[in-house]
């Protein structure tokens, strides 16, 4: 949240008035340079040059307007708002004078009586324009200001030396600053009651008098109203009626009118009664004729005979002593005639209220709610509503949003609005951006801007505006690519402003390897590798090296070790050292090979030379076989067998290696042709015949050219032969070689 830290100066005038000892008077804000506003330590952004300063004219950089509202009251408990104005100077951090009229200037009903000789309580609040008040401005994270409630008493003079500002500090005034109070007469002052008339029991045949107090420029023009509706004749004052019958009973009220405004009265309920008749209350107000409340509705009824009984009824009957007797105030949550009857002390006379009709109003809640960021004003609040009360919402979009619609049970974009509640609603207000953040960073490498300039994180830039990104790689670095909730590789790059931007910058450097011996080093990252990485490097040595240790970005002998990039065009070196022990580097493998095609079985090993090398088949050496390598030009059946080799080095040391089979493949050999038979009709007849060959074989007959189904063994068996078995068979003998 943001707010101000101010000071001020406020010149005073108050009035003692005949009527009723009211004071009236008007407020200046004085421009002097004694006094004055300042920003205290948090400010928007782009209001950031201003933070602890004087405040300059509105708007600010930022386009926030500032008002100062001026509150006041006969309590501190009690302020009301009176009047506001632009905080709006040819001098920063003064405000241009002010004058405002105590009452009522801007009708909204909420006077004040300020009576001669005891303390007038005020504040003076700072708000961004956008908020209704300054409490909601500090709800919707914007600027805010409070002084502290003060008084003044008319017709005396006090020093006033300090205002806080909220939670931070008391910022004393200027030596020599006060709020000084002179006389003052009244000017220019719209009407407003410093009492309402007030309601009153009467018996039928007696007068009775209306007699509120008003104040206010002359000439003050007056009508009184019963049940909405004026009053014959009566436009004074006060209001006499004389000889009251029980028709006079009702809602009075006195609307007074002058050049300046007008003003109307609360309700005075005048009840009239015969002689010891009982007087009902609805909610602890005088009920007369129909009333119309919310549920539940408090009945109480007083009065009647001394020493007497009460007995009520709520189903419009005449009440008798047979009715319910009256012991205390009781609720009703249904509508209802309601009679009453005093019964004496001694049982002998009685005296009957006039009935009132109890409406029993239903009560509806409003429930709202926000699409995107905002809030709803509701005027009456509360959230739950006597039927028919139309309730006034006004919607608040916080910073960078614009309310744009309302839908549920309101619909249309007027605001604000109204809605009457006649039944239970939902109404939502929407809010649509103006205006999304973008936070833009880079790990490091480099520097990043946006349309040419450094920005803070959240910087707000217009819906669907069109950001240009750069990326300044430092020395030794390269752009790779933007990455977040945009991503690309061009550089400048231009951002569509269309939602929340976090958006980062990677710079890579190239990572140099230097290798000493015969090995690599293989990253687990390619170049140009980005800023901050964690590089997982892997020493390889070759064939009969060891790795001995790192050098350079990386120390020590781990492998894999780790470093992280964060200093251009590192260097990694791995030292590699021949080793000396006997170590075998490839075994010979099982092979299998067609008879009469080469065979090859491959061996490698390293160590201190000379080294040499015996194959062996079967456990026994193979003559002239002393080479890494065995070949065999053509294979033999014979040659199928397990081969390992044996090798030596210089100091004795002996290793055998793995054994390897080596498996001749020999192409399908016929051993025995079938022959040919002559068979006696019904008979049986086998044909049979054999052959040879590696891996396994095997057959098809044919019967004149054709397969045979299912005929796939050495032998071919007929069963009680016919003519149509007579024919020529062969069989088709195979495998893969």
């Amino acid at each position: 949240m943001k707010n101000i830290l101010f000071r001020f100066a406020l010149t005073l005038v108050l009035a003692s008035s005949s009527v009723s000892a009211v004071a009236q008077g008007k407020i200046a804000f004085v421009n002097d340079s004694l006094h004055q506003y300042r920003f205290g330590p948090n400010v928007l952004a782009a209001d950031s040059a201003l933070a602890g300063g004087l405040t300059p004219i509105t708007p600010l950089p930022s386009g926030v307007v500032l008002r100062v509202d001026l509150y006041a009251g006969t309590s501190a408990g009690s302020l009301y708002f009176y009047s506001s104005t632009t905080l709006s100077s040819s001098v920063p951090g003064r405000q241009n004078t002010l004058n405002v009229t105590l009452g009522d200037p801007d009708g909204a009903g909420q006077a004040v009586a300020l009576p001669g000789g005891t303390p007038a309580f005020f504040q003076v609040q700072i708000r961004d324009a956008a908020f209704p008040s300054a409490a909601l401005a500090q709800a919707g994270g914007s600027y805010y200001g409070f002084s502290s409630i003060f008084t003044v008493v008319p017709s005396s003079s006090i020093a006033f030396n300090s205002i806080v500002s909220h939670t931070f500090s008391t910022w004393a005034d200027s030596p020599g600053g006060a709020i000084v109070v002179n006389n003052f007469t009244e000017s220019d002052s719209p009407p407003f009651f410093v009492t309402n008339p007030g309601s009153t029991v009467a018996n039928p045949g007696s007068d009775i008098t209306l007699a509120p107090s008003v104040f206010g420029s002359q000439p003050i023009y007056y009508q009184w109203l019963k049940g909405g509706v004026p009053v014959a004749e009566a436009t004074n004052l006060i209001l006499t009626l004389t000889n009251v019958t029980l028709n006079d009973a009702g809602s009075y009220n006195l609307v007074a009118t002058n050049l300046y405004g007008s003003a109307s009265s609360s309700n005075a309920i005048l009840q009239v009664l015969s002689t010891n008749a009982p007087s009902l209350r609805v909610n602890n107000i005088l009920a007369v004729g129909t009333v119309a409340v919310a549920t539940p509705a408090s009945l109480t009824i007083t009065g009647g005979f001394s020493g007497g009984l009460i007995f009520y009824t709520v189903d419009g009957s005449v009440p008798t002593t047979s009715s319910t007797l009256y012991s205390g105030a009781f609720s009703m949550t249904n509508s209802a005639t309601i009679r009453a009857m005093s019964l004496s002390a001694d049982f002998s006379r009685t005296a009957e209220a006039p009935a009132i009709t109890l409406v029993i109003l239903p009560v509806y809640t409003l429930t709202t709610s926000v699409s995107g960021s905002g809030s709803i004003l509701l005027n009456p609040g509360g959230g739950s509503y006597v039927s028919n009360t139309v309730v006034n919402l006004t919607a608040l979009a916080s910073p960078n949003w614009a309310f744009n619609n309302w839908s549920g049970g309101l619909t249309g974009s007027s605001n604000p609005a109204s809605i009457t509640m006649n039944a239970a609603k939902t109404v939502q207000a929407v809010f649509v951006p103006t205006a999304y953040p973008l936070t833009l960073t880079t790990p490091g490498g480099g520097s990043v801007t946006a349309n040419g300039a450094t920005i803070a994180a959240n910087t707000y830039y217009p819906t669907s505006s069109i950001v240009s990104l750069l990326a300044t790689p430092s020395s030794g670095w390269s752009f790779i690519r933007w990455q977040g909730t945009a991503s690309s590789t061009l550089n400048p790059f231009n951002l569509s402003m269309t939602q929340t931007q976090n958006v980062q910058a990677i710079f890579g450097t190239v990572v140099a390897t230097n290798i000493s011996g015969l090995g690599s080093v293989v990253m687990s990252e390619t170049n140009p590798v980005p800023f901050g990485t964690t590089l997982t490097n892997t020493a390889v040595p070759a064939p009969g090296y060891y790795f001995v240790t790192w050098t350079g970005a990386v120390s020590g002998t781990n492998n894999p070790a780790t470093f992280t990039v964060n200093s251009a065009t590192p260097s990694v070196g791995a030292l590699f050292a021949a080793s000396s022990v006997l170590t075998i580097v490839r075994q010979p493998t099982n092979t299998s090979v067609v008879l009469g095609n080469a065979a090859n079985l491959n061996f490698e090993a390293s160590g201190t030379a000379p080294l040499t090398y015996q194959w062996r088949k079967g456990g026994a050496n193979i003559g002239g076989a002393t080479g890494t390598n065995y070949n065999i030009a053509s294979v033999l059946a014979s040659d199928a067998g397990n081969y390992d080799v044996v090798v030596m080095n210089g100091l004795g040391s002996s290793l055998t290696s793995s054994v390897a089979t080596l498996t001749v493949l020999l192409p399908p050999t016929i051993v025995q042709q079938p022959w040919s038979q002559n068979v006696i009709i019904g008979s049986n007849a086998s044909i049979s015949m054999s052959a040879s060959g590696s891996p396994t074989l095997t057959y098809q007959w044919r019967k004149n050219g054709l397969n045979i189904g299912g005929a796939i063994s050495t032998n071919y068996d007929l069963t009680n032969v016919t003519t149509n078995d007579q024919a020529g068979y062969d069989v088709v003998v195979s495998n893969p070689y």
